[in-house]
């Protein structure tokens, strides 16, 4: 019974009807509110920051997997990736100005890798990632290089007036 007087309690204050009279002195009620907003508070921290870490690994991620220059691109992603509750699982999605999650062309959410994959594509932030490496044996060849002998490392005015064909590696300095 004294249970139910309780319960009665905690639901007319809920709805409005709540009278101070009728609580018995003592209650812990407001107490254990207080408890469970600070709780509350501490799990929406915790959220945000897991929200945070699992925003950057996938950034993190995805640049390394794609060969790109995390200090140039990671800035822009930050700027238009998010994380959602979806299902009850927390997703990293890519996000339009107006914060809407954006989809790809078979309708799901656009994902951080696809928004690298887009960021490839682009020639102002083509040159940020690594070029695919070049297939072939490994032989050099010598097809390309000048009959001009090596230059000494130590020929300061020989490297000065050949430095845009050793810049080319037309010409080859050696110690």
């Amino acid at each position: 019974m004294e249970f139910e007087q309780e319960v009665q309690n905690i639901l007319e204050e809920a709805s409005g009807e709540f009278q101070e009279d009728k609580m018995p002195s003592g209650d812990p009620v407001p107490d254990l509110r207080k408890a469970l907003d600070e709780k509350n508070e501490e799990a929406n921290a915790l959220r945000e920051e897991r929200d945070q870490l699992k925003r950057m690994s996938e950034i993190k991620m995805g640049l390394f997997e794609a060969g790109g220059n995390y200090s140039l691109l990671s800035p822009h992603l930050e700027k238009v990736t998010s994380v959602r509750n979806i299902d009850g699982e927390a997703v990293v999605c890519v996000v339009g100005p107006d914060q809407e999650p954006l989809r790809n062309r078979e309708g799901g959410l656009l994902t951080v890798a696809d928004k690298i994959q887009e960021m490839r594509q682009t020639p102002e932030m083509a040159a940020a990632f690594m070029s695919a490496p070049s297939r072939g044996a490994g032989v050099k060849t010598t097809s390309f290089r000048s009959p001009l002998k090596p230059l000494s490392a130590f020929d300061q005015a020989a490297l000065n007036s050949n430095i845009e064909d050793i810049a080319r590696g037309k010409i080859e300095v050696s110690r």
